[in-house]
């Protein structure tokens, strides 16, 4: 939005742990991939992003259904969310994948996310992410994997390097982002994929209506192009580009 323009509204958008490449912040300034997409789709409406930082994910879907905020990033669709939001249109597709030490675990290179799971491997997640019909409730709520939790991408990395755990579940190019920024290049990608996913922006039904969400999903299905230009100066670099949806 230009300095001539005024905001017609302006939207809260919940936050959490620094999140590159999709949002993070450089010399103070929010920036990344996510930010930069709602930046261009909310000028377009002359709508003005108010960013309120948020401990977890859990944490910004429970300040959502409070309308304590208006809107989220990335959110996965589960039919639980839209009693407390509504969706936009997907905007980008996100890879949920593994990464772990291959040298440490030669056995299981070519295993299932399941199977390192029944060996009893030690595994740890974001508990605010999703991570797909097959595996979100066990990973989540079941004693049955010895999985533990943290809130940050630099945590758990961190818990694969000093063999807390044997291995992350992440967003893909958050993953590599990280390893990539920080020159880490014993740990890898695992082969196998937990879930692939379309990600929407979702808005608090206490403060958003849904003629307004109509007026974004407009924006985001004429921008495709351009969509796909942020995606690709972020993540052009680091492996085969992510895409959005068709």
């Amino acid at each position: 939005m230009s300095a001539s323009q005024t905001c017609e509204k302006t939207l809260s958008i919940g936050v959490g742990t620094s999140w590159p490449p999709y949002y993070f912040e450089i010399e103070n300034k929010l920036v990344g991939i996510d930010v930069e997409i709602v930046k261009m789709v909310f000028s377009k409406l002359n709508i003005c992003p108010k960013y309120v930082k948020m401990p977890s994910s859990v944490r910004g879907l429970t300040e959502l259904k409070k309308g304590n905020v208006d809107v989220l990033y990335a959110a996965s669709f589960t039919k639980e969310r839209t009693l407390i939001g509504i969706f936009s249109e997907p905007y980008r597709q996100e890879n949920v994948r593994v990464f772990w030490k291959p040298s440490d675990n030669k056995a299981f290179e070519n295993k299932s996310l399941m199977a390192l799971l029944s060996a009893k491997l030690v595994g740890v997640i974001n508990p605010g992410s999703y991570f797909g019909p097959s595996y979100d409730e066990s990973l989540k709520t079941t004693n049955s994997w010895p999985i533990v939790k943290a809130a940050s991408i630099k945590q758990r990395m961190g818990m694969i390097e000093h063999g807390r755990v044997t291995f992350s579940i992440e967003d893909e190019f958050a993953g590599l982002f990280y390893l990539n920024e920080n020159n880490i290049n014993d740990i890898k990608l695992h082969p196998s994929t937990v879930y692939e996913n379309e990600v929407s922006l979702l808005f608090s039904r206490k403060t958003v209506s849904l003629k307004q969400v109509e007026a974004i999903n407009t924006v985001i299905l004429n921008n495709k192009a351009k969509i796909q230009d942020i995606i690709l100066s972020y993540t052009g670099a680091l492996k085969t580009p992510v895409l959005i949806p068709k």
